[in-house]
């Protein structure tokens, strides 16, 4: 069976699931896995970048050929990456790269974008963005935007802290999968 339009490292990634069932959580693995390129000369944020995008195909992957078990834990995956619970903090904003990318592929209802949108309010200041994300700034999608000033008239209007939590972007397939969330009550406050 030929799948002419699903990128090789995508499908490395979901092989390496089929045998080990689970993807690295570390991008620097994920790259590994995915055997893609020669990626030791990239900057961290591209490869960074990279991974972050590799993620999100490996969810559209997992959605379009019908692997539930295989989506949730890409998409999880992909949350958990931007929640770090070694400094009790969300680590920043999520790479304009996967934002671009995720805008464009995901459904208009996925967590992900949800979550982009409330770690940008958030979580985002400008000395985040080096010189590659300032550049990519102009190619931030319409929606995003919109969705970003909506959220900050909300976080303004209401004057009281914003609570993120992995969890509540993270997809469970039960309620008793949801209450036993290692992410759930476990919020950053901004």
């Amino acid at each position: 069976m030929t799948l002419e339009d699903v990128e090789v490292p995508v499908f490395n990634v979901f092989v390496h699931w089929l045998y080990a069932q689970e993807i690295p959580s570390d991008w620097e693995s994920i790259l590994r896995l995915a055997e893609a390129f020669d990626f030791v000369s990239l900057q961290d944020s591209s490869k960074y970048g990279y991974a972050c995008v590799l993620i999100l195909k490996c969810v559209m992957f997992g959605d379009r050929f019908l692997t539930p078990v295989f989506h949730r834990l890409a998409h999880n995956t992909f949350v958990k990456d931007h929640f770090s619970e070694k400094h009790g903090e969300v680590c920043s904003s999520v790479i304009y790269t996967a934002v671009i990318w995720a805008f464009d592929n995901l459904p208009t209802d996925s967590p992900i974008l949800v979550m982009m949108v409330d770690l940008q309010c958030t979580a985002w200041d400008e000395w985040h963005d080096n010189e590659a994300e300032r550049g990519r700034r102009s190619q931030l999608p319409n929606e995003f935007l919109v969705a970003v000033m909506l959220k900050q008239n909300k976080i303004r209007v209401c004057a009281e802290t914003t609570e993120l939590s992995a969890c509540d972007y993270h997809l469970h397939e039960s309620e008793k999968e949801k209450k036993a969330c290692p992410a759930n009550g476990k919020y950053w406050k901004n």
